[in-house]
């Protein structure tokens, strides 16, 4: 695939007087030969229901350095939605508490029949893994230009013991283990390997003159550690009390472990997914 000069700014591809320039941001660069070679070979296909949430060591070796190789990012749903550029995230998993981190990416192509046979290209993965997007869709907003978007998360997931021991020092954190028997939906190594097949489908398919590269993320100065993701994750989506994939309002331990800055717990009406301490 060649790669033409960029221009820095936001994310945007634009057709002009024939030819194509590629626009992205200060955090992004261009997919390069180097990217593709640093990658780890695929890793299999998980062979248990429910799945395991990625475990410390395989977020160390896959999910932290993947965001600087292919263009799929892990983020939270806090923050997915935050993002209406992407569109809007599917009501269930809006509504669904303690969900863990998501995998989302966008390809561009240079025109709307290369990113429909895209799609059917992703679709064929999905049935060869028995694993399925939250959300894929082709957008034209500025023609020729189409834009695939995909999420996709693991429904059928628990979070292990080896993660669930970072999560953060919650006030009734010790009162309340956390039971591996609760299906809490987050990335596990089934979205490892259909990211990275993804990937692979869209650099063998669009290698002509005319493709549009792909973005990945630029190297971080200060890498967020793997005890930084996990209580981040657990920070937005859990109860601030115990840590647990439920609502404040919900939580039993509440009148019993105080917010260990003081005062008392504060509900907010208007989403169970958002507490507040007084």
């Amino acid at each position: 695939m060649l790669f033409p000069t960029l221009t820095v700014t936001r994310f945007r591809v634009l057709s002009l007087r024939g030819t194509i320039r590629y626009k992205h941001n200060d955090f992004t660069t261009v997919q390069t030969q180097e990217h593709v070679a640093a990658l780890l070979p695929i890793p299999p296909r998980p062979k248990t229901r429910p799945t395991p949430w990625l475990l410390p060591d395989e977020m160390e070796k896959y999910l932290i350095p993947l965001r600087e190789r292919i263009p799929f990012r892990p983020t939270t749903v806090k923050q997915f939605l935050k993002n209406t550029e992407r569109g809007s995230e599917p009501s269930e998993t809006r509504k669904t508490l303690g969900n863990g981190l998501i995998y989302f990416a966008w390809y561009s192509f240079p025109t709307l029949e290369r990113g429909q046979e895209f799609i059917e290209g992703v679709k064929e993965i999905a049935q060869k893994e028995k694993h399925h997007p939250s959300l894929l869709r082709l957008e034209q907003r500025q023609q020729p230009i189409s834009k695939v978007f995909i999420n996709i998360h693991t429904h059928e997931a628990y979070i292990p013991k080896a993660v669930s021991k970072l999560r953060p020092d919650f006030p009734a954190r010790e009162a309340t283990p956390f039971p591996e028997t609760l299906i809490v939906p987050g990335l596990t190594m089934r979205d490892v390997r259909f990211a990275m097949l993804v990937d692979e489908l869209f650099r063998s398919n669009e290698s002509s003159d005319d493709s549009i590269p792909s973005l990945v993320m630029k190297p971080r100065e200060n890498t967020p550690t793997v005890s930084d993701l996990v209580q981040r994750i657990f920070r937005y989506r859990f109860c601030p009390c115990c840590g647990l994939p439920h609502p404040l309002v919900e939580c039993t331990a509440r009148e019993v472990y105080k917010p260990k800055g003081g005062g008392e717990w504060e509900i907010t009406t208007l989403d169970p997914n958002l507490t507040e301490r007084s």
